[in-house]
């Protein structure tokens, strides 16, 4: 389906909506125009009449998207000269446009072909970047977000490419890393948990069983400490009014302490 235009469109909304056949010439001129101008990956969403042709064909053009992703060079390579900043580009892209797509507004798209893999492959290579030391750690806000939606975890995680991402980040959070790896312990939380879940539920033989038994022994020791806590956090409220008379209770009541 063939889209015709009106009004300006940037170089990098023409593309996605686009079916025009493309050259590598054109594909990193989309990279710099993203690194000159960060939000113009915006543009599909904010102007009304790009987002309703991005919506109603929105596997299609997400396909165009990770044809422009896979043309970008690989974190670990060395940039050519006179190329764009990649850290740059993955981070406008990534704040522009992945993050608006993952708030509700867009939920009825997130079971879309393709927004899965899009949603690793930004995440990979946001994390990969902040490796070496490159711009904010956009990558914390992505697994954030997304944990705070299972189905997406649940989506990302069967794939051979999500199950590599998070493979990644969780031996760095095991290694000591997790203040770079994950935005917070409760996020890391729910993506081993979601792990663990699927791995418990296949029924293949891989191995794993001595790995999970002791995520649910970690898991059951987590849950007894956050109890014994509460417990004793009541216990020392408790206490003090036990031993007290009426009129320290009340000066307590009228001026507390603390």
């Amino acid at each position: 389906m063939e889209f015709l235009f009106t009004g300006d469109r940037n170089k990098f909304t023409t593309f996605v909506l686009s079916n025009s056949p493309y050259t590598v010439a054109s594909l990193g001129a989309i990279g710099t125009e993203l690194a000159g101008n960060p939000t113009a990956a915006g543009q599909l969403l904010q102007s009304e009449e790009c987002c309703a042709l991005f919506l109603s064909d929105f596997s299609e053009r997400l396909e165009r998207i990770m044809v422009w992703l896979h043309s970008l060079p690989q974190p670990a390579k060395p940039q050519p000269k006179g190329s764009a900043p990649f850290t740059d580009i993955i981070h406008g892209f990534a704040v522009n446009l992945v993050l608006p797509l993952l708030d509700q507004t867009y939920s009825d798209y997130h079971g879309s072909r393709g927004f899965a893999d899009l949603l690793i492959i930004t995440t990979q290579l946001s994390y990969l970047f902040s490796k070496r030391g490159y711009g904010l750690k956009i990558h914390k806000v992505l697994l954030e977000k997304i944990s705070q939606t299972p189905y997406l975890m649940h989506s990302i995680l069967p794939s051979i490419d999500g199950a590599k991402l998070i493979q990644m980040i969780l031996q760095q959070a095991q290694a000591g890393a997790e203040v770079q790896a994950f935005p917070s312990a409760a996020v890391l939380t729910e993506w081993a948990t979601a792990a663990a879940e699927l791995c418990s539920g296949c029924p293949g033989k891989h191995g794993a069983q001595a790995e999970l038994g002791r995520w649910e022994s970690l898991v059951k020791l987590r849950d007894s400490l956050a109890r014994i806590l509460v417990e004793e956090n009541q216990r020392r409220i408790n206490y003090p009014r036990m031993n007290m008379t009426s009129g320290q209770c009340m000066y307590l009541t009228i001026f507390p302490t603390g």
